[in-house]
């Protein structure tokens, strides 16, 4: 798989989250680029057009407009439905990992903190079903 021509884009409102999971994509031979909240998330989708993300990583917990609701309307745009979406939040009960994937259509959901590796391999995973 050629990683450099994948583009993620992870939407958090916590800039030490970003700058983590941003360094360690980018030497993974990833195309990074960011979101601090879900309005400007859907905004970059939106305008992206053909260069539109290959995935997206998502916190729950956004200014503006939260996670679950980025997310569904992501799902609801045929034109960029298809587009992985890992969730990744502090919200860790059962109830709200099974809100998060079935109330919003996300594809994978990961708690925070998380481990790095572990999330190297679900972007991997996302990616690959593309």
């Amino acid at each position: 798989m050629e990683n450099e021509k994948k583009k993620i884009l992870i939407v958090d409102d916590d800039p030490k989250i970003v700058e983590l999971i941003s360094v360690n994509l980018k030497s993974g031979g990833y195309e990074v680029d960011t979101a601090y909240d879900g309005e400007s998330a859907l905004e970059k989708i939106w305008n992206k057009g053909i260069d539109r993300p290959d995935l997206i990583i998502l916190d729950l917990i956004l200014p503006k407009l939260d996670g679950y609701k980025v997310a569904r309307k992501i799902k609801e745009k045929k034109e960029i439905s298809d587009i992985p979406i890992i969730m990744l939040t502090g919200k860790d009960q059962p109830l709200d990992k099974i809100e998060g994937l079935i109330g919003s259509d996300a594809d994978y959901y990961l708690t925070k903190p998380m481990n790095i590796d572990d999330l190297m391999i679900y972007v991997m995973k996302a990616l690959s079903k593309k």
